[in-house]
């Protein structure tokens, strides 16, 4: 294992590519602290495209005494794909039910976490784990997609062979039309990571996959303590679907953290914190 740069200087790295199934391998990072304070392991699943470098903060403060799984999901660029796959939020959530059972974490042992898209994932990939986790955290999440109808059309004709023009075009429209840059600048940030380091064939499948997609008949299958974190001042995400999703989902908890600055920042390790302290409370 090599010293982690950048993310806690009290913490080792090691990276590897899990084949959770015959066509998909994902990139998961495993952080360890060298003084580990017997915390359960954190599985952490970011958003569409989402890269890691959007986490330096929450992943500096948990990754001092958390042993923390990063897994990038099938969208992301450091997935290795065979064949014609597809990329919908089912296959996705199939996904981390491998990674996780392949990790070794056993029942009711580890936190599982997810941002935006990757929140939907492992809340319909809920079904499919063979070990459920003590608690689960949904940070922002999308549990329905809503795209433009032109932008599909966008998307499907020149997503791929245009992509810089489209990526263009859209960081235009989300930043003056869906994103309050005054009041959550670290989303245009973390949206511009995620867009100029993104597959084009990868997002574009992703998008089009997923076009629509509701997790309303599902979020009852939940019965782990779960807390939804919203974030208020992005409007990029849909409020009413998060305060639904908040009363779907058995035994949940809801916290406003208004923006991604603070979800991202080390702010939402402490918020983390704080609930694993509530649920250990509870069950005792």
């Amino acid at each position: 294992m090599n010293r982690i740069s950048g993310f806690h200087e009290n913490a080792t790295v090691a990276e590897r590519i899990i084949q959770v199934n015959g066509q998909v391998g994902l990139r998961v990072v495993s952080f360890e602290p060298v003084r580990p304070a017997g915390n359960m392991p954190l599985v952490l699943v970011a958003g569409l495209s989402t890269m890691m470098d959007s986490f330096h903060g929450v992943l500096r403060e948990l990754t001092r005494d958390f042993t923390l799984h990063y897994i990038e999901t099938r969208e992301k660029p450091s997935s290795r794909l065979s064949g014609k796959v597809r990329f919908t939020i089912g296959e996705i959530g199939k996904d981390v039910a491998a990674a996780v059972q392949m990790l070794g974490l056993s029942e009711e042992s580890y936190v599982l976490m997810g941002y935006s898209l990757g929140a939907a994932a492992i809340a319909d990939g809920y079904r499919n784990l063979a070990s459920k986790p003590f608690c689960m955290l949904f940070v922002e999440p999308t549990p329905a997609l809503h795209f433009p109808g032109w932008s599909l059309a966008m998307i499907r004709w020149f997503g791929v062979p245009l992509y810089p023009m489209v990526k263009a075009f859209v960081k235009w429209y989300l930043y003056n039309f869906r994103i309050d840059k005054a009041e959550d600048e670290e989303l245009v940030l973390i949206i511009s990571r995620a867009l100029d380091n993104a597959d084009p064939v990868k997002l574009s499948n992703c998008i089009l996959d997923n076009a629509g997609y509701k997790s309303w008949d599902i979020l009852n299958l939940i019965d782990s303590p779960s807390l939804v974190v919203a974030t208020s001042k992005d409007k990029l995400h849909v409020f009413d679907d998060v305060n639904r999703m908040v009363t779907s989902i058995n035994n949940c908890s809801y916290i406003d953290m208004e923006d991604n600055q603070r979800t991202h920042s080390a702010e939402m390790g402490h918020v983390i914190r704080d609930f694993l302290k509530k649920v250990k409370n509870e069950v005792k």
